[in-house]
């Protein structure tokens, strides 16, 4: 099939998945220069596999008791709120875990990290691995204390807990609308990502691909709310993972002894601050995505939320090893690729390794990862455009067929520029409400105009950084507020923040010298140095019990 000017420019325009560290391309799974896409018989095994897990998507998210709830005579009624968005706060540590798990992974897990594992080597497992336990930290440090209040209070999400907090609508308000605004294109990109998957394994055209696998989602996520997809996200994490497991097999028995990895990886490295740079932020966006902070509310205790927080890092940490071993064992049975080629590492490597009949098959692990991403969005984004605009429980599913259809609407017709600025910038947009919700789970004297300033600040840094209009990049300098004097402090250069992330807004940063200072690190953190930076600018952030209040300073060094 050959795409059109426009859709072609999209595909090479728009990642397939975040790029969420350096060496990761953002190139999507499409057809290697020539690789000849499989046809005839040798697709139909992966066609039957493929129609299959629909089919068995669709019945178990249409399965009685999925939707509705039994009357005082057996007559089903609709659902609550509760019931629909959060099933009735009654996901036990097991589904809750599967779900939480499913959740977090998309086309990344599988297509990205094979990818990074071809060009870094094993070296890339350690960072993704010990990375993991940060946002494990991050998901219980946030979910217990939102679950436990959001049980008493009656919240759908975490935009509940900064409106009852605060006392402040407008604050919940911004709060709901960065993340509708971060989470909308990440949900667009899924169907994106799924078309250009069965245009490459079985030729299927990339809008009717997208489309249908839009159409599959909305079906059973309207059907039966997160019943249908605690369900659902376990079914997908077993075919993830049991796919993922066979694949390393597979590639592991037919790759050469040699392998030709062991050189790989030697110019993906990264200083020691750059890389807490990237833990920090995975630590700080992951509990913000608007699926995850639903679960935590759905959980049936205190006890089901840690024990899933504890297993999570072990299974992700067993996914992540497969997936990255496939990109790494598969640049001895695919040498060459370089750039974005890397990323269809896994289907190349896979389809050599099992042979044309079956490589279809391992187009469901993506699929899967996706899928489980998709409708998890989709489902969040409901609750809070259903609270925010106060609408009946009877209106919930038609709403997710809504957002369905904008969804693929944005994939069908997509705008290039928009989708790939506001995807890369995601997971900063994320990480800047961190402080935000923290502050309203931990300090009770968190006030509505810290939180807004915070909140306004945050994404501003993320845009200028983004769109290259803050072209100094780092901070090499911190601010020290002075208590006694609101706006006022001191600017200490420090060359140790020289190794900053660029993407890291100085507000993070700030935050964490902050705490440090006040814990008695001064004399080591006020190291004095020239700043190679004739100016900067730089958020201080002012002491929590105040409210975490903001100032700007422009600096001349």
């Amino acid at each position: 099939m050959t795409l059109s000017p426009r859709l072609g420019r999209v595909r090479d325009k728009i990642p397939i998945v975040p790029r969420a560290m350096p060496g990761l391309s953002q190139g999507h799974p499409g057809r290697a220069p020539g690789v000849a896409m499989q046809t005839g018989p040798a697709v139909l095994p992966g066609i039957a596999a493929l129609a299959l897990y629909a089919l068995f998507l669709l019945l178990i998210g249409f399965r009685r008791g999925s939707h509705g709830t039994e009357g005082d005579r057996g007559s089903l009624r609709a659902p609550s709120l509760e019931e629909f968005f959060l099933r009735g706060r009654s996901l036990s540590w097991l589904p809750l875990f599967l779900t939480l798990a499913a959740t977090n992974f998309s086309a990344f897990t599988v297509l990205g990290l094979a990818g990074a594992g071809y060009r870094m080597g094993y070296a890339f497992y350690p960072a993704m691995a010990f990375g993991t336990g940060f946002m494990a930290l991050g998901m219980y440090l946030v979910g217990s204390p939102l679950r436990e209040e959001g049980v008493a209070r009656g919240w759908l999400s975490a935009v509940d807990a900064v409106r009852d907090r605060l006392g402040s609508a407008a604050a919940a308000r911004v709060f709901a609308f960065f993340l509708i605004v971060f989470t909308l294109p990440y949900l667009a990109l899924q169907p994106i990502a799924a078309g250009y998957l069965l245009e490459t394994a079985f030729g299927v055209p990339y809008r009717a691909g997208a489309l249908g696998v839009a159409v599959l989602i909305a079906l059973y996520t309207a059907r039966g709310g997160l019943k249908s997809l605690a369900k659902t996200d376990a079914f997908n994490g077993i075919i993830l993972f049991g796919i993922a497991l066979a694949a390393w097999i597979l590639v592991r028995r037919a790759a050469p002894a040699s392998g030709g990895h062991s050189q790989a990886g030697a110019a993906g490295s990264m200083p020691p601050f750059e890389l807490l740079g990237y833990y920090l932020l995975w630590f700080m966006a992951d509990p913000m995505f608007p699926q995850l902070g639903q679960r935590f509310l759905a959980a049936s205790g205190k006890g089901a939320l840690e024990r899933s927080a504890a297993a999570y890092p072990l299974v992700t940490t067993s996914l992540f090893f497969l997936t990255i071993a496939v990109g790494v064992l598969g640049r001895g049975l695919m040498p060459g690729l370089s750039g974005a080629e890397a990323d269809k590492v896994w289907l190349l490597a896979a389809a050599k390794a099992a042979g044309p009949a079956l490589s279809g098959i391992f187009v469901l692990a993506p699929l899967a990862a996706l899928v489980s991403t998709m409708d998890s969005q989709l489902l969040a984004l409901a609750s809070i455009i259903v609270k925010e605009t106060k609408m009946p429980a009877a209106r919930a599913a038609p709403l997710v067929f809504s957002i369905a259809a904008i969804s693929a609407v944005l994939a069908l017709f997509p705008p290039t520029d928009i989708l790939s600025f506001l995807n890369k910038a995601s997971f900063l947009g994320y990480a800047a409400l961190f402080p935000t919700l923290f502050g309203v789970l931990y300090s009770k004297k968190a006030r509505a105009a810290g939180a807004l300033s915070s909140m306004i600040a945050g994404e501003a840094a993320v845009f200028l950084l983004g769109s290259g209009l803050w072209s100094a990049g780092m901070v090499p300098a911190i601010f020290f507020p002075d208590s006694r004097r609101a706006g006022w402090g001191r600017f200490y250069p420090c060359d140790g923040l020289s190794y900053s992330p660029r993407f890291c807004p100085a507000l993070f940063w700030q935050a964490l010298f902050r705490g440090a200072i006040r814990c008695g690190c001064h004399g080591a953190l006020a190291r004095a140095s020239p700043s190679p930076y004739p100016s900067f600018s730089i958020f201080g952030v002012g002491r929590l019990e105040k409210g975490w209040e903001l100032t700007k300073k422009w600096v001349l060094a």
